[in-house]
Formats: C-alpha cells, sequence, structure tokens
C-alpha cells in the first residue's frame, strides 16, 4: 500500500526495537519506498525483532530518560514524523516494578516532547501510543467505551499511560504541537512477548498439540477483551499520522468482545484437542480484572479511514502453527 502522504518523508520512532515499533518501521516501509526511518534505541537494547529490516533504517542511540538524548537524536534524523512507542508495556510487570513503569511511560513521555518543544525545525505530525488500560474500572453501561469515557486506570501501567496521554494533549493546546493520540485495546501477533495472555494461550494450546501436557492452566478466563492483531493497530498508527486531527484522541479496536474461555475452547475445537482439560490457575487471577473491555472505533473508522482486517482467533491459530513448526 503507498500513500503520497509518505513520499520523502523522514520519520523517527522511538521503540522501534519493540514488539510494535518493529512492525511500525516493517508497515511504513511497504508504505513507500522514499521514505528514511529513523529509529531510537537503548545503546545495549535487543535487535532481534528488527534483525530483518535493520539494513533498511537507521539506528540510533538514545535514552528517554534523558531529554538532551532525545534531542540530540532529534537534530541528527532531522524529522518530518514523530511515532514515539517507547515504554514498559507491559501491564504485569507494572506491578512488580511500579516507579519504573512511571518514570519510563511519564517522565520518558515528558523528556521526548521537551525535545520535541526545544527542536527548532517543524514536525509535521507526532503519534503517541497510549492504551486502553487508561479507561480502567469500566462499568457495563460504558461499554462499548468512546474516547469521552472518564479515565480511571488501576495499575500502575493504565496510570502511567493516562498521565501521559494528558500530557500529549497539554502540549498540544499550550504549544500548538500537532500531537495525535491513539488507544489501542489489547493487542498481539507475531514477535509478541511471552507474558501476554494470547501466548500463553498458544503456547499451552503448542504443548497439547506435541502431547506435552493434557491440562491447561489460565487464571479468570470469565473476563471479556477487545482482542486484536498487532498489523491492524500499527496501520491504525499509521493513518492516525496521516489523517489523524491535532489534539484528538483516537481508539484502536475491534468493537468486539472475546471471552477469553471460548477462544480456548475454539482453538481446543480447532485443533482437535477434545481430550484436553482445561484449569483455573489460583496464581495467575487478578485481584482488579475489569470484567469487559470493549471499545468503540467508529471515530477511527470515520476519521482515519481505519479498520481491523483480522480476526484475534485467526492470529492465534497463525501463532499456533508457527510454533509447532518451528519446534
Amino acid at each position: 500500500m503507498t500513500s503520497d502522504y509518505w513520499k520523502d518523508r523522514r520519520i523517527l520512532i522511538t521503540g522501534i526495537n519493540g514488539f510494535a515499533g518493529s512492525w511500525l518501521a516493517e508497515k511504513l516501509l511497504e508504505r513507500n519506498g522514499d521514505i528514511e526511518i529513523f529509529g531510537l534505541k537503548r545503546k545495549d537494547s535487543s535487535l532481534e525483532k528488527i534483525a530483518h529490516i535493520k539494513k533498511k533504517i537507521t539506528l540510533l542511540n538514545g535514552d528517554i530518560l534523558d531529554s538532551n538524548s532525545v534531542f540530540s537524536v532529534l537534530k541528527e534524523s532531522e524529522p518530518d514524523v514523530v511515532f514515539h512507542l517507547a515504554a514498559q508495556a507491559l501491564a504485569k510487570r507494572s506491578y512488580e516494578e511500579p516507579f519504573k513503569t512511571f518514570s519510563l511511560n511519564f517522565t520518558g513521555t515528558l523528556n521526548v516532547f521537551e525535545a520535541m518543544r526545544r527542536y527548532e525545525d517543524d514536525l509535521g505530525k507526532i503519534h503517541f501510543a497510549s492504551s486502553a488500560n487508561v479507561y480502567g474500572n469500566v462499568k457495563p453501561d460504558e461499554v462499548p467505551i468512546k474516547e469521552t469515557q472518564e479515565l480511571r486506570p488501576i495499575e500502575m501501567y493504565g496510570i502511567s499511560k493516562a498521565s501521559a496521554d494528558c500530557l500529549c494533549r497539554h502540549y498540544s493546546n499550550a504549544y500548538g504541537m500537532p500531537v495525535v493520540v491513539t488507544r489501542a485495546f489489547h493487542h498481539e501477533g507475531p514477535r509478541c512477548h511471552d507474558d501476554v495472555i494470547g501466548m500463553q494461550i498458544v503456547n499451552q494450546i503448542s504443548d497439547a498439540i506435541q502431547g506435552l501436557t493434557g491440562t491447561l492452566f489460565f487464571g479468570n478466563m470469565g473476563v471479556v477483551r477487545d482482542f486484536n492483531d498487532v498489523r491492524d493497530i500499527v496501520n491504525g498508527y499509521i493513518l492516525a499520522a496521516e489523517n489523524g486531527r491535532n489534539g484528538e484522541v483516537y481508539n484502536l479496536c475491534g468493537g468486539r468482545g472475546y471471552k477469553i474461555v471460548d477462544l480456548i475452547n475454539q482453538l481446543i475445537e480447532e485443533f482437535k484437542l477434545n481430550q484436553v482439560k482445561i484449569e483455573i490457575d489460583q496464581k495467575r487471577l487478578r485481584k482488579n480484572d475489569v470484567p469487559v473491555l470493549i471499545g468503540d472505533n467508529s471515530k477511527a473508522v470515520e476519521e482515519l479511514g481505519w479498520k481491523p482486517d483480522r480476526d484475534f482467533k485467526d492470529t492465534l491459530v497463525e501463532l499456533i502453527n508457527d510454533k509447532v513448526k518451528t519446534i
């Protein structure tokens, strides 16, 4: 897919070597061969997720906890568009590392925006990757969730993202910076971290296919989530930069809820694992799990021209098949 918007653009992606960042870079390269992509990364960070595109991008060492470091990267890359994705992105880890999570996700974002405010050249668009976790404690009558929903985050990841989310609108309103925010609902896919629910399903179903286990263990399987494929989400990031209005927020979601136990049962049926049992693992239960999180994507559909193309069950089937093939 091509778009004149991206022709001859210079793009900076923070967190380019992460899960979503690697897919964003890959999808941008597919848009137009004339773009130049720069990636801000820490000096000692892994490049495994971008190994296949490393020769097509320019990597620059920097640290979002150091505003001067970010400013130097801006001066070197001279971007037209900035995608800020660098973050501590695992909600579970935020319970274990609350200070680090808030520092990276809020203070890091503040440093990035301060560096951009000092930057002399005009930026065409700044995209901030927020999260549906900012909504937090949503009541049943507030579903599907619109962008106007009150933010009530219940864990440090959501709190840090909500704080940075508000920061973006401050810089848009106070300094006229061309910021657009997306709130992506839960998304997974190839290159995803193992410590998320979809990958836990993938890994255990893969073990069952190989005869390594006859019982699958999960936490709260009754919750309903708006699961999405990462490739759809990063296409939303791209369209937000193209078409998003400055200072606006857009939900990136399918608008469909998947109950976790139903997904597991569908995959058991798909791979004919009828003898496999499912049990609750008390250690995996979360006290603060919101029962239902489903988003309203109508604003993104109407204003960005975006819609998800993949069914999440198909994403899990793809991941399971790939995992079994490589073992």
